[in-house]
């Protein structure tokens, strides 16, 4: 037998994690709490959506912009790669935007992903609310 002075919290944690038991002295999740947790969760996720959402449409503004400095660029410039002042300003311009681009498509792609995970994983609580014959009649009657 081992004495739990003996374990390193780690492996406690991890034993009692195995044993059902929380590792903290907490007792289990109720099915309140699991509701509550998984409506938490989904909320997030929809959250991250629209993180998500929102940064795609930032990576996608950003490559319009460097579209239109590309072309001004390649106007500006001929084929020895001599510019003119507006040349060199597309040209940084697009220096300047590439990594907002990059990283716009960057956390719309984790943030996507992430948020369809988290509502996918977590499905929405069934509610109803009708009316079913009672003993006296009818009754409302609600499912949670």
């Amino acid at each position: 037998m081992i004495r739990a002075g003996r374990l390193s919290p780690l492996l406690f944690v991890a034993a009692t994690a195995a044993c059902g038991g929380s590792g903290e002295g907490r007792p289990a999740q109720s099915p309140a709490d699991a509701r509550s947790s998984s409506s938490s969760a989904r909320t997030a996720g929809w959250v991250l959506v629209g993180v998500g959402v929102q940064a795609g449409v930032i990576g996608a503004g950003t490559g319009v912009l460097m579209l239109d400095a590309n072309a001004t660029r390649d106007d500006a410039c001929d084929a020895n790669k001599v510019c003119s002042q507006e040349g060199i300003d597309a040209n940084a311009r697009l220096r300047n935007l590439a990594p907002w681009n990059a990283g716009a498509f960057v956390v719309s792609g984790l943030a996507l992903a992430g948020g369809l995970f988290l509502v996918l994983t977590n499905p929405r609580q069934r509610t109803t609310v009708g009316i079913a014959p009672g003993p006296s009649g009818a009754a409302l009657r609600a499912e949670f």
